[in-house]
């Protein structure tokens, strides 16, 4: 009875024993799948407050820049985003759900939140580029961002990390999140990155066992993570690393450039670059593209339209843009049935002697003096083809007798073909070109005046000037206007230069027989860069018949000495140049200051010389040396000293040869 007893209790335990078992792996089972459902339900929070977040701090006038990025830029910039998915760790260019792009603003959500929101479980550490790329968090080590803010490439390495979330630009400027799960990857993207966060997945503790555990829809073992192509208009369903099924899609206007894309903008719509097929857009395809054209119509584009007289009319040129054309009145530079021109040639009476002028649509002709055409008529004595005066025809064509001339000899050696020669003051050594002289030193210019009519005296007036700033106008030599230009600087028609800085170094009067020999000194001080030296020579209160050679000038270049230390002139590098190349006086010998004492006490106690004593007023003395230090603690202190008489004893009645005396006693 004992041993049934005792059966029974054991049978009866062992069945306890199991039932407790069933309870336990029903608990766990049921456990996981909540924890799986919180952990998705948590997720979508995350994604769900960081948006509402963007939209909550963003003024209403300004929330249409909270845009995806298929909404930021289009056509070619799809393509930039796909190509960096293409190359991150071997992964497709496909995202899952849960790693899209997306809108956040600037720095919203730590480094967990970021990940979760795109489905990661945490973060592992957060890169920021500031010019280069630094660590700003670090849970894990062992991640590695290098590059540039535009172009960047990222490495898991030993981090264990599964991907990354990019923030990319600012909410001002169409910025954007998104993720890229794998490895590592090259990021190209359309903007400036400002943060990398690498995340992981927790995923449960035999995800990748091959076996499809409790909380695991799937497991492929180290397949897991590859991320399926789908077909173009298709889907595609691959194993996560977090064993989850995931799908992908492909199809115009998710945003993402496919092999039969030419582009991807993220919709379906004409007009914004990338039309409703995903093919770029261009001018003659019909379609409006509201980026660059105002207008269309295919193979109606360039066909011009031509308005009636005093209308116009509209018409979409080549480059896809509206043109009005304006036509039929004046002015139009097109010859109408009511006009009897548009511009002065419509005139031409083919008569040389007339001046043929379209005004307001219709001819005028005026007649040409005759006189200066170079042709001798009836009632010409003369024509030299101009209307100037003393040039040997008048300007009514008359012949002119040459009474007085005067020009400015060329020809002599020392000028070089100038008609002005120049050389330094201490030297005989005529300059030749080109003319380069150096500052702060004295020249000699020289020139001659012939008189070119035998047997005459002439009064003439002679100005020399340095000129410089460039010619700003001509006048002709007695009179204002005309332009020319000929031997030494003066026109055929006697026109001299004006300059916009003109200084005159000699004026004077003179009256020559033959000819007429100066020269004038010329002082450079205070003068640097290019000049021109010009002498001018005009007749007094008479006329000269021939103006060509009244004028020459010839171009000089006013350049700083080298530095010579010890010329008492301060130049390029000195500090100081006190005329010597002595130390210890201020001014060293490579003319730099020098701080050679403080005070007297650093240039020497003052003390007696130590000669022989002397007297002065009947009273002893001895020379006494005083040291003192000039400009004492600046630039340039040095040390000076005198010797003066110092008073050693008053003598009550006399002193000689350095000693008292005392008066002869009476005898």
């Amino acid at each position: 009875m004992t041993n049934n007893s005792s059966k029974k209790i054991y049978s009866l335990a062992i069945l306890l024993i199991f039932l407790f078992g069933i309870v336990l792996i029903s608990a766990y089972i049921l456990t996981n799948k909540n924890l799986k459902e919180k952990q998705n339900i948590q997720e979508t929070s995350a994604l769900q407050e960081i948006n509402s977040l963007n939209i909550q701090e963003i003024e209403p006038e300004t929330q249409d820049n909270i845009i995806l990025l298929s909404n930021t830029n289009k056509g070619n910039n799809a393509g930039s985003s796909s190509s960096s998915g293409r190359n991150s760790g071997g992964s497709n260019n496909r995202r899952s759900s849960s790693s899209s792009s997306s809108s956040f603003s600037n720095g919203i959500g730590s480094m967990d939140s970021q990940c979760n929101s795109f489905g990661f479980d945490f973060g592992v550490a957060k890169w920021e580029c500031n010019d280069d790329w630094i660590m700003d968090e670090e849970l894990v080590i062992g991640t590695s961002v290098t590059g540039n803010c535009d172009d960047a490439f990222w490495n898991v390495e030993g981090s264990g990390a599964d991907g990354v979330v990019i923030k990319a630009g600012n909410i001002n400027h169409g910025g954007y999140y998104y993720s890229e799960t794998g490895l590592s990857g090259i990021l190209n993207l359309d903007k400036d990155i400002s943060h990398i966060t690498f995340c992981g997945y927790y995923g449960p503790e035999d995800c990748g066992n091959q076996e499809i555990d409790t909380g695991e829809e799937c497991d492929e073992g180290v397949n897991n993570g590859q991320v399926c192509s789908p077909e173009y208009d298709g889907t595609c369903t691959y194993c996560s690393n977090s064993c989850e099924n995931k799908t992908l899609t492909s199809f115009c206007g998710d945003n993402i450039l496919d092999e039969e894309e030419e582009c991807d903008d993220g919709n379906n719509e004409d007009g914004d670059g990338c039309n409703a097929l995903c093919m770029n857009e261009f001018c003659g395809d019909e379609i409006i593209n509201n980026i660059n054209e105002t207008c269309d119509l295919g193979e109606g584009n360039g066909i011009l339209c031509i308005p009636s007289y005093g209308e116009s009319c509209t018409y979409c040129a080549d480059t896809c843009e509206n043109k009005t054309i304006y036509d039929g009145f004046c002015g139009d530079n097109i010859l109408d049935e009511e006009e009897e021109c548009e511009i002065n040639s419509d005139c031409n009476d083919e008569d040389e002697y007339t001046e043929d002028t379209c005004n307001a649509c219709s001819c005028e002709y005026e007649d040409i003096p005759e006189c200066g055409n170079e042709i001798e008529e009836e009632g010409e004595e003369c024509d030299d083809g101009n209307l100037i005066d003393n040039d040997g025809c008048s300007s009514t064509c008359e012949l002119e007798v040459c009474e007085h001339d005067v020009g400015i000899r060329f020809s002599y050696e020392d000028s070089f073909g100038t008609g002005i020669a120049i050389k330094p003051s201490a030297t005989d050594d005529w300059i030749d070109d080109p003319v380069n002289l150096i500052l702060h030193q004295n020249y000699i210019i020289k020139y001659f005046i012939d008189n070119k009519i035998i047997n005459t005296i002439n009064n003439i007036r002679v100005i020399v000037k340095i000129n410089q700033g460039g010619i700003i106008g001509y006048k002709k030599i007695g009179d204002d206007g005309g332009r020319g230009r000929g031997r030494g600087g003066v026109g055929e028609q006697g026109v001299i230069p004006i300059y916009g800085n003109e200084t005159i170094i000699a004026d004077y009067n003179t009256s020559i027989d033959q000819y007429h020999m100066n020269e004038v000194d010329f002082n450079v001080t205070g003068l640097q860069g290019i000049y021109n030296i010009s002498v001018f020579v005009e007749k007094i209160n008479e006329t000269d018949c021939d103006l060509i050679d009244n004028y020459a000038e010839r171009e000089i270049t006013i350049t700083l000495p080298e530095p010579e230390c010890g010329n008492n002139i301060t130049e390029q590098d000195e500090q100081c140049d006190d005329g010597n190349l002595i130390n210890e006086d201020g001014c060293s010998e490579n003319c730099m200051w020098e701080t050679n004492c403080d005070e007297d006490l650093d240039c020497g106690e003052n003390q007696c010389a130590g000669g022989p004593n002397y007297c002065i007023d009947n009273n002893i003395f001895q020379d006494f040396i005083i040291y003192t230090c000039v400009n004492p603690g600046q630039q340039g202190s040095y040390c000076t000293n005198q010797t003066l008489p110092w008073l050693l004893q008053e003598c009550v009645f006399d002193c000689n040869d350095g000693f008292c005396s005392e008066p002869n006693p009476p005898e």
